[in-house]
């Protein structure tokens, strides 16, 4: 983990590695929830009982891959919820335990103005070295075992939506990132990102949760009140 400075900003950075000339990173982008929903720690879209009016308030680790320098430099980002995240680390450790060959895909769509960007994160490992989707072999006919198993990719489409067909964007600009890790690399990725959201837990709740107590009982103390005067 490090910290930079960007453009005058301190990056967010939990996690970081480099391969040549790519780069793959997780950012620091958690908030925490308003006092209301203190019970689910996190910012998160919510519903309003009363009303059922949908209030949006995000909450996410930002996945951030970027391939080339100068100029030819391209990058993809993709923000994954904390939920995800600690599945992610769950489902990987068969995987690696066992060798058994492990696929990830999802997908997020955001129409704003007239724009539509869809982003896909696919997260693919492969125990042995594949090509065309049969298994390499080495000179004595034996699989090879891969030295970077996990494929992590970001693919990032942005186009503008067109009245007469809103189903079907117009896309005019496409960005494709991804790099191979190691698996104790992508360990390393998702420990890492789960430390620092028990970290952020550890932090935010009790406060949350004491504050959400208050608050219940502030409006118990006067419900009380206006029906003591009511008598």
């Amino acid at each position: 983990m490090g910290t930079s400075i960007r453009n005058g900003v301190v990056s967010p950075q939990i996690w970081a590695r480099k391969r040549k000339e790519k780069v793959i990173e997780l950012l620091d982008y958690l908030q925490p929830a308003r006092v209301e929903y203190a019970e689910n720690i996190f910012a998160g879209e919510k519903y309003l009982t009363q009303t059922g009016e949908k209030t949006k308030d995000y909450s996410y680790i930002r996945l951030m891959i970027s391939d080339g320098i100068g100029k030819q430099r391209k990058s993809a980002r993709y923000n994954l919820d904390v939920d995800t995240l600690v599945a992610l680390r769950r489902q990987c450790e068969p995987s690696v335990n066992y060798n058994r060959d492990f696929h990830y895909e999802e997908v997020k769509k955001n129409d704003r103005n007239g724009q539509v960007t869809n982003r896909k994160v696919t997260i693919h490992y492969s125990y042995y070295r594949t090509k065309n989707g049969k298994p390499l072999l080495d000179k004595d006919g034996n699989k090879q075992i891969a030295e970077y198993p996990w494929y992590v990719g970001i693919n990032e489409s942005i186009g503008t939506i067109d009245p007469k067909n809103p189903q079907k964007p117009n896309y005019h600009t496409n960005i494709q990132a991804f790099i191979l890790l190691t698996s104790m690399e992508y360990q390393s990725m998702l420990d890492s990102a789960c430390r620092y959201i028990d970290v952020f837990t550890m932090t935010f709740a009790p406060n949350l949760v004491r504050e959400k107590r208050k608050m219940i009982e502030k409006e118990r103390q006067e419900y009380l009140k206006k029906k003591e005067q009511k008598k």
